[in-house]
């Protein structure tokens, strides 16, 4: 019945796309092209990708911040060349490893229109963790590599999640320990915010000091994803984390940050839909810590 009702929808959109233009649900962009219609129509309905894996606006820090040096050098350094040696893993994303002319390496994620890869979402949250100050994801940035447009991220030189296990049981001390239960606490309620799905234990790093980077949010935004998590099953994780002095600095970020202007950023960043249910997850944190 669903395909019958998006094949009837289709030949309509066909058949009257020369002559009436259509709207984009997010920008309101008229779209005067006919083949850019039909290509909305198919990535949105038959693809059933979200506004945010199909927005092309660029992306800008939020709240007019200052990129650093590292960052700037991301976006805009040349690419030296490709890493080689790298375990790449198993994800949808497919990600490239380079060496740019600076010395610093990083991980490129082109734009491809499939359900669990979003660039703008990966800068997205990163942003979001640097404005609230959780400091679990690496330096990500929007950039165009070879004519094709993704995101960059800072390459860690760290151990992967699989053998978190192992180095609490025989590598970690028990400072170590407790700093990376702590993180793993507090990634959980990012996770909550930025509804990553998609965080199992290859999608972050951690050191043998307890250090954790978030790495591989490209779910995030769009409820999509295998690891989903209802808020119940992270309640506990979340109190945890904000009874700290630390989870109380980032409440304060977070309810200080919560205005129009932020609002409107994200709706640029994500389109209407989705932003609006992540607002709704940030109201349920600010009532729950209150």
């Amino acid at each position: 019945m669903r395909i019958q009702f998006l094949a009837l929808l289709f030949l309509i959109l066909f058949n009257s796309c020369s002559s009436s233009p259509i709207r984009e649900p997010s920008s309101l962009n008229l779209r005067e092209n006919c083949f850019e219609a039909l290509s909305y129509f198919q990535d949105r309905y038959i693809k059933g990708l979200k506004e945010s894996q199909i927005l092309d606006g660029e992306l800008t820090p939020i709240n007019n911040r200052e990129r650093s040096e590292v960052e700037l050098s991301m976006k805009f350094s040349e690419v030296e060349g490709e890493l080689t040696g790298i375990h790449r893993g198993a994800g949808s994303t497919d990600p490239t490893f380079y060496a740019l002319d600076d010395g610093i390496k990083v991980v490129w994620k082109e734009h491809k229109k499939i359900k669990l890869s979003n660039y703008r979402a990966e800068v997205l949250a990163f942003e979001l963790d640097r404005l609230w100050g959780f400091n679990l994801v690496p330096e990500t940035v929007e950039r165009s590599i070879d004519g094709g447009v993704g995101s960059v991220q800072l390459f860690k030189e760290s151990i992967t999640g699989p053998l978190l296990k192992y180095n609490i049981k025989n590598n970690m001390s028990e400072e170590a320990i407790a700093r990376v239960q702590h993180n793993l606490s507090k990634q959980s309620m990012f996770d909550y915010l930025i509804e990553n799905n998609d965080r199992n234990v290859n999608n972050y790093l951690f050191t043998l000091e307890g250090e954790l980077y978030s790495i591989d949010n490209a779910a995030s935004f769009t409820g999509i994803g295998f690891y989903q998590k209802s808020f119940a099953a992270r309640e506990e994780d979340i109190k945890a984390f904000l009874s700290t002095d630390e989870g109380e600095a980032v409440f304060k970020n977070i309810v200080s940050s919560y205005d129009e202007s932020f609002k409107k950023q994200i709706i640029e960043y994500i389109g209407k839909k989705d932003a609006r249910r992540f607002f709704g997850r940030i109201e349920r944190i600010i009532q729950v810590n209150d």
